[in-house]
């Protein structure tokens, strides 16, 4: 699952490139959090 997360962080870094991806990038960095760690993890 670690694949998993890293392809989430560039999707993020790539839509963070652009002012209106900016929301959308650091939505990819949680969804990179829980493929990483999904047990236990919140999100806020």
């Amino acid at each position: 699952m670690e694949i998993v997360g890293v392809a989430w962080d560039i999707a993020g870094l790539i839509l963070c490139i652009t002012i209106i991806g900016i929301p959308f990038g650091l939505q990819h960095f949680k969804f990179a959090k829980l493929g990483l760690i999904p047990f236990g993890a919140t999100i806020y």
